[in-house]
């Protein structure tokens, strides 16, 4: 009965542990997304003061 606790205990910490490193991954993928976006739009922006 031990074993079979230890053994569910261990599988639900790996389970929890894959389920934060995706989801961190996910952030990190959007963050890096959004950045990508706001230098792009700060090009767009220093090209539009250039025109004056």
């Amino acid at each position: 009965m031990a074993l079979q606790l230890l053994n569910e205990y261990q599988e639900l910490k790996s389970s929890l542990k894959e389920f934060e490193e995706s989801s961190l991954t996910k952030f990190i993928d959007q963050l890096n997304s959004q950045n990508s976006q706001m230098k792009n739009h700060n090009l767009e922006i220093q090209l539009i003061d250039n025109q004056f």
